[in-house]
């Protein structure tokens, strides 16, 4: 992984260790994700670092409503919007010079759903592949950790919910692969 976006980290670990632990975790999914869907290892690398980078944006985001996330409080509209905004936000800290073009179209795309409801507007395997498997390792790694006011489900429960959400969220092909060990 670039040694470039490690001040960027380390700022979020300074801010928030959980996030930031997520962050390395979701890396890590990402990249054993890519190997065993067989993409070349420039892509293996791209999703490793796009994992390792996609909450970069929460540096953005005001103390306040970090804690409220944290603490796992309810968000009202403006604040969700203003989440939604943070991937965007990836950016204004890193530029574009150090993030690929498949790295760029994901960020692009990492607020679409599968089934097109999500913004923008693109839908199913017009989303890029990237941003369809962040959307699976971020969610299951949300899962399967520890936050505050929730029990982390175990991985089986984790894999009922990503095949649950099949067809809407998640891509269901990519599921399939991701739940098979």
């Amino acid at each position: 992984m670039s040694t470039a976006i490690d001040p960027f980290l380390q700022q979020l670990a300074q801010k928030d260790f959980l996030t930031y632990q997520h962050s390395v975790a979701v890396a890590d999914y990402m990249n054993k994700f890519a190997q065993k869907l067989g993409l070349e290892e420039d892509h293996c690398s791209d999703s490793e670092l796009l994992g390792a980078i996609h909450d970069i944006g929460k540096l953005s985001v005001s103390d306040e409503l970090f804690k409220k996330l944290q603490a796992g409080q309810t968000l009202n509209p403006e604040e969700r919007i203003q989440l939604k905004l943070q991937p965007e936000k990836i950016y204004d800290f890193i530029g574009t010079n150090l993030l690929s073009d498949n790295i760029q179209m994901a960020i692009t795309h990492s607020n679409c759903r599968y089934d097109g409801k999500g913004t923008p507007n693109v839908a199913g395997e017009s989303i890029h592949v990237m941003a369809r498997m962040l959307k699976i390792c971020d969610y299951y790694d949300f899962l399967t950790r520890h936050r505050a006011g929730q029990k982390p489900l175990s991985a089986d429960e984790c894999k009922s919910v990503l095949i649950k959400n099949s067809n809407t969220i998640f891509d269901p092909m990519l599921v399939e692969v991701f739940n098979d060990n």
